[in-house]
C-alpha cells in the first residue's frame, strides 16, 4: 500500500471514530454494562472500519496489479526491441561474412592460370603401304601405318602454376608432365592417337576425347580443368577436330 492510500484509510478512521464519539456524547449514550451488548456496540462500530480497510486494500492491491502488467508490457516490449536488434546484428554479420567470403574466393581465382588454346591442329602421317592401298580402293587393314597427330599451345595468362599434367580422362597414361609454367609462357602439346590406342580410321562417327589438366597452384591448391577434343573425317585422308576447354 503506498503512502497516499495510508494516509486517506488513516484519516477517514480517525473521522468515522469521531464522529461515533460526537454522536454518543450529543445523545448522551454510555457503554452498555452487559457483555452481548457491549459486543454488538464494539461490532456496530469497527465492522464498517474493518469492511472499509478490506475495500481501500482491494482497490490498492487491483492498482498494483495494473503497475505490474505495464511493467512487465514494457519490460517485453524492451525485450522485443533487444531480439530486433540482436536479429539484425545477426543478419549484418551474415552479409558480412558473404562478402568476406566472396572476397576470398576472389583472391583465390585471381591466383589461378587462365589457359587458352592456340595454334591447334590435327594432321595425318601416312604410311607408303596405306596410300597404296588407297588408290588401290583396297580395304583399310588394322596393321597400316597410319597416325592422326594433334599438336595444340596452351599460354597460360594467369598466375604462374606447378607440376602440370596432362592425360586422357579416366587413365593413367601422362601426355604431358611440366613442372613448372609462368605467366605468359606458350606450352606445347604433341601427341599421336595411336599412343592413346584410338584408332580413327575405321570410325563412322565423331570421335569424342576429353583430357584431364591438373596442376597446383600458387597458394598450394590442386585443381584440375577439362581439355575436350573432337576429331571428324573430312574425307578418307583428311580429318578435322575441334578443341574446347573448360574455363
Amino acid at each position: 500500500m503506498n503512502k497516499k492510500s495510508l494516509i486517506f484509510g488513516v484519516l477517514v478512521t480517525a473521522i468515522w471514530f469521531m464522529g461515533i464519539y460526537g454522536f454518543t456524547k450529543s445523545n448522551g449514550y454510555i457503554l452498555p454494562i452487559e457483555l452481548n451488548a457491549l459486543g454488538d456496540f464494539l461490532a456496530g462500530i469497527f465492522a464498517p472500519v474493518a469492511f472499509f480497510w478490506l475495500i481501500l486494500g482491494y482497490v490498492q492491491q487491483g492498482k498494483q496489479l495494473d503497475q505490474n502488467t505495464r511493467a512487465l508490457e514494457q519490460q517485453e516490449k524492451a525485450l522485443q526491441l533487444q531480439i530486433d536488434e540482436m536479429r539484425e546484428n545477426v543478419k549484418q554479420q551474415t552479409e558480412l561474412v558473404n562478402i568476406q567470403k566472396t572476397q576470398y574466393e576472389e583472391q583465390q581465382n585471381l591466383l589461378e592460370p587462365r589457359f587458352i588454346i592456340s595454334d591447334a591442329e590435327v594432321f595425318n602421317v601416312l604410311g607408303r603401304q596405306f596410300e597404296k592401298n588407297f588408290e588401290n580402293n583396297h580395304l583399310l587393314n588394322s596393321n597400316e601405318n597410319v597416325f592422326v597427330k594433334v599438336i595444340l599451345n596452351l599460354i597460360n595468362f594467369g598466375e604462374e602454376v606447378f607440376d602440370l599434367k596432362i592425360k586422357e580422362n579416366g587413365k593413367k597414361y601422362i601426355i604431358l608432365k611440366v613442372d613448372h609454367v609462368a605467366i605468359g609462357k606458350k606450352q606445347s602439346l604433341e601427341f599421336d592417337l595411336t599412343d592413346l590406342q584410338i584408332d580413327v580410321l575405321n570410325r563412322e562417327q565423331e570421335l569424342f576425347v576429353e583430357f584431364d589438366i591438373t596442376f597446383t597452384c600458387k597458394n598450394g591448391k590442386v585443381l584440375c580443368k577439362e581439355l575436350k577434343l573432337l576429331i571428324y573425317k573430312r574425307n578418307e585422308l583428311q580429318f578435322g577436330a575441334e578443341f574446347f576447354l573448360e574455363k
